[in-house]
């Protein structure tokens, strides 16, 4: 459950680092593109 107006601590990932294979990777990569949550940098 996620706290609401908590900025840390509310979600974190859960899989063995095996389970990230290239192709979910990538797929993650397409997803997080897709819905704009991409890290921008600063200028």
């Amino acid at each position: 459950m996620t706290r609401t107006g908590t900025k840390y601590g509310n979600w974190a990932w859960r899989f063995e680092k095996e389970q990230l294979t290239d192709e979910v990777s990538h797929r993650l990569h397409d997803l997080t593109r897709l819905y704009d949550r991409v890290h921008k940098t600063l200028p």
